[in-house]
């Protein structure tokens, strides 16, 4: 039996100059102009995770939960 608790991670963006500033922007200046594309970033990233990372860690450890599919019509196919 494996005791961490921590398994797996994915990060949805690149965190580089421009995406500071996108992300200040919106966390600290309030400009929510930014709000519907961060959303599209994390849901991609969310998706891509599902697709990636589960199938993997299911395999390697009983902890992970059975796979789901994700439905939202706002995620266009990658």
């Amino acid at each position: 039996m494996n005791d961490r608790s921590f398994v797996l991670n994915r990060s949805a963006v690149t965190y580089d100059a421009q995406m500071r500033e996108w992300l200040a922007q919106y966390k600290y200046r309030g400009d929510e102009r930014y709000a519907p594309l961060l959303v599209e970033m994390m849901l991609r990233a969310y998706t891509m995770f599902h697709r990636e990372g589960w199938d993997s860690l299911s395999r390697r450890c009983s902890c992970a939960p059975r796979k789901r599919s994700i439905s939202n019509p706002a995620i266009k196919p990658l």
